[in-house]
């Protein structure tokens, strides 16, 4: 429940921190006060309980007063008794309303809005009752005078009624009819010019008190709903201007703002905080004493980098965001800052640490591409004693043994060239041929070598080209023959006894060729499909025996690919086999095979 001491201080808040003086930039939700909503209607529901309690104290002692008088008026024309009987039942009435009042003006808690209204309801028919019936008690048509009074009497009463019983409608409406209709009928019963007279005006003043109630109950109601959201809109700026000054004092970057001088009007404890002022030291100072800036466009945002002094001299770089907002006739310019030095340290640490991890990468290939140098030229002197050793020799089981050496000798310089290759292209000292190549000749070259080893496991290989007659490809044919190799060598080895391997050319929308090498092996788990062209990864095929390699062969063919502006991709389902493609451009030369 909004009260009128939260309204005044509401007030008093707004009036000093008013909300043009916060940046405009800042902002809570928009009021939005439903007027038809159920704790509203709450509110004005007790704001009306709380008028007619309020004004109930003034009724009472009226009514009390009016009852006295009446009793005087017609002690000389009516029954001393009756009189007094009518006089306590309206004093009791009356006080027990007056008690109500008090009891409501301490303790309105004690029972809900609806009860303390249907109390007050109850009071005023009662109250109605008494003065309507007691008005036909003492009627008599034997004096004009008496009669007169008694109308006039009861209209009285009912025009009180309509000032202190009108914030709600049924009260007041209730007790003038009860008031005025009982007598209303009984000159009308009695007839003659003068109670047809009388009855008239009271029938008037029922309609007229009536709507002149229904009129002020409307007023009131406009009023209190007025009342009250305007108390509620007081409570949102509030709340609105302690969250913007807490907002703009917790703000980690810092803010100023700035009038159309370029003076400062505003800043949070982190823009003290940056520049190294304290308080309000960084009021009225010109932004050009923070910071170094071109004309501040006042038209629109901005986002630049620029250089602020601190106070004590030094000078660092920030990062600022200017806003321009209107404020009535006027705009200021919101200024956001951060510290761009501790950024500037971090970029500068990234740009060491890559420096460093390209010069040791550089440093590795180098050492690679060196050593096995140095290893190629012992192993073809082995390999070419182990020839002419074979060559010499007469016993089975010694050439036996011989050709273990050769085979193992040349799977060793095959690895040799493998990472030879590789600390070439990652050292840069790499270099490739452009030339058109015919690729169905070499395709078939490749899988006649490859033949021999897919026989030993039983591995049919077929193979389908594209009948489009663009079969050249721009690339450089000894580099694509081992890529192909590579690719069937592995198709081969990763595959099952009995399976088998296809080749497809077919070309893209795009003009160029696209390869794909495909078996019937276990496939490539898909966890590890993602680093399979990473050098040294096997996809987790190390616990197969009898598959020889390093995994390097897959990283040096996606580098020579990328190098003859190629590609290559996969993909796999776990044991039903691979399939690896790859993609050139195809041959553009007049001697293009067709």
């Amino acid at each position: 429940m909004v009260s009128e001491h939260n309204g005044a201080d509401v007030a008093n808040t707004v009036l000093h921190d008013s909300p043009a003086e916060m940046p405009g930039h800042l902002s809570m939700r928009p009021f939005d006060y439903d007027l038809s909503g159920e704790t509203h209607q709450r509110d004005v529901l007790h704001e009306q309980i709380a008028l007619l309690y309020k004004s109930l104290f003034i009724s009472g002692f009226s009514n009390i007063v009016a009852g006295f008088l009446f009793v005087t008026f017609m002690w000389p024309f009516s029954s001393h008794n009756e009189l007094l009987v009518w006089l306590v039942m309206l004093m009791a009435v009356s006080c027990s309303r007056l008690l109500f009042a008090f009891l409501f003006s301490k303790e309105a808690s004690r029972f809900s809005d609806t009860v303390w209204q249907r109390l007050f309801m109850s009071g005023a028919v009662v109250s109605g009752l008494i003065w309507g019936l007691g008005a036909l008690w003492f009627f008599t048509d034997s004096s004009a005078v008496l009669q007169v009074a008694l109308a006039f009497t009861v209209f009285a009463i009912s025009a009180g009624a309509v000032a202190t019983h009108a914030f709600q409608w049924q009260p007041s409406v209730a007790l003038i009819v009860l008031t005025i209709l009982p007598l209303d009928i009984m000159m009308l019963l009695q007839g003659g010019y003068l109670n047809y007279a009388l009855a008239a005006v009271l029938s008037y003043s029922i309609l007229f008190l009536s709507l002149t109630a229904l009129r002020v109950y409307n007023v009131t109601l406009t009023n209190i709903k007025t009342r009250l959201e305007a108390i509620e809109k007081g409570k949102h700026l509030e709340y609105s201007s302690i969250f913007q000054r807490n907002l703009l004092s917790d703000m980690a970057d810092a803010l100023i703002t700035l009038d159309n001088q370029g003076s400062v009007l505003l800043s949070n404890t982190a823009a003290e905080r940056l520049f190294g002022y304290q308080g309000a030291e960084l009021q009225h100072r010109k932004i050009s004493e923070l910071l170094t800036l071109p004309e501040i466009d006042t038209r629109a945002s901005r986002h630049i980098k620029t250089t602020a002094t601190h106070h004590d001299g030094h000078q660092f770089m920030v990062e600022l965001v200017t806003t321009p907002i209107k404020l009535r006739d006027t705009i200021i310019i919101s200024c956001l800052l951060r510290d761009m030095t501790e950024r500037q340290q971090y970029e500068q640490m990234l740009i060491n640490a890559r420096d460093e991890a390209e010069s040791a990468n550089r440093a590795k290939s180098e050492f690679l591409s060196s050593m096995s140098h140095e290893l190629r030229t012992p192993l073809n002197a082995i390999l070419g004693f182990s020839q002419l050793l074979e060559m010499s020799l007469q016993d089975e089981e010694n050439i036996a043994s011989v050709r273990q050496i050769l085979v193992a000798g040349e799977h060793l310089l095959a690895l040799i060239n493998d990472v030879l290759d590789l600390s070439k292209i990652e050292a840069g000292h790499f270099e490739v041929e452009s030339e058109s190549v015919d690729i169905e000749p070499l395709v078939m070259e490749c899988i006649e070598l490859t033949r021999p080893l897919a026989e030993k496991g039983n591995i049919q290989i077929s193979s389908r080209f594209s009948n489009d007659g663009e079969t050249a490809l721009q690339a450089d044919r000894r580099r694509l023959k081992q890529i192909l190799i590579n690719l069937l060598s592995n198709a081969i080895k990763y595959n099952r006894i009995n399976g088998s391997v296809t080749v497809v050319s077919e070309q893209t929308r795009d003009r160029r060729l696209r390869i794909t090498i495909s078996d019937t092996g276990k496939g490539v788990a898909k966890e590890k499909q993602s680093s399979i062209f990473q050098p040294f990864e096997r996809a987790g095929i190390d616990h197969i025996s009898g598959i020889e390699g390093t995994g390097i062969g897959l990283a040096v063919t996606q580098k020579l690919l990328e190098m003859m502006d190629g590609e290559i991709d996969m993909s796999s389902v776990p044991g039903e086999g691979s399939s690896f493609w790859i993609t050139l451009p195809l041959s553009m030369a007049d001697d293009t095979v067709r």
